[in-house]
């Protein structure tokens, strides 16, 4: 069984497009998210539901055209990896 990657050059300009929509809320999820932090640390850290933080996440992974939050994180360390704690840098 062979697992290819395919690249296309329209889907990624898509993409793009569509990264540059993200709210900043929506960001700053995805951020938390590739952190580490699972729903619930995120709604708390963040004085929201916990429904909120997986409304969010049902956004984000559309418009980043991911299957998972695995897919946000990932996002994250590839496009804003100054978003990205440190242990050391953790309180």
């Amino acid at each position: 069984m062979c697992l290819c990657y395919t690249y296309n050059k329209e889907m990624e300009t898509k993409r793009d497009n569509e990264q540059a929509e993200l709210t900043d809320r929506e960001i700053e999820i995805a951020a938390l998210v590739a952190n580490g932090y699972s729903n619930r640390r995120i709604a708390q850290k963040l004085g929201i539901r916990e429904n909120t933080v997986k409304a969010h996440l049902t956004t984000i992974m559309r418009k980043l055209d991911v299957m998972n939050r695995t897919g946000a994180g990932v996002w994250i360390y590839q496009n804003r990896p100054e978003l990205i704690i440190s242990d050391s840098e953790e309180g």
